[in-house]
């Protein structure tokens, strides 16, 4: 790994970060995100939008996390969309390359 910081690779330190934070709420969304948060190549997106910065990345992270949570990002699948599709707005339109569902929102007939 090129970006290293004291020999570990900076992806590393900012896992290790995310799963030693001492603040239980956002322990509770670091577990239950544990998936992601511990994916070398999630992190090193993070990292890279970053501008590698390890502290931006961290609150940039956290700051997400937050956000899954508050707009319950997780149960978007169990949501009644019906009247999008009736209206075309919303349509599956194919699967990525894990097999899920794609979806295209057609902006322009959304009616805000």
């Amino acid at each position: 790994e090129a970006e290293q910081l004291g020999g570990q690779p900076r992806w590393q330190i900012l896992r290790d970060a995310l799963l030693t934070w001492p603040e239980e709420d956002v322990q509770r969304d670091v577990q239950k995100y544990r998936g992601f948060v511990c994916r070398r190549a999630w992190l090193v997106r993070w990292m890279q939008g970053s501008g590698n910065d390890l502290v931006r990345a961290l609150r940039r992270i956290l700051a997400h996390l937050k956000w899954r949570q508050a707009y319950e990002l997780d149960t978007i699948m169990d949501e009644d969309w019906s009247t999008f599709d009736q209206r075309g707005e919303m349509y599956v339109s194919g699967v990525d390359l894990d097999g899920r569902p794609t979806w295209t929102w057609n902006t322009y007939k959304h009616n805000a």
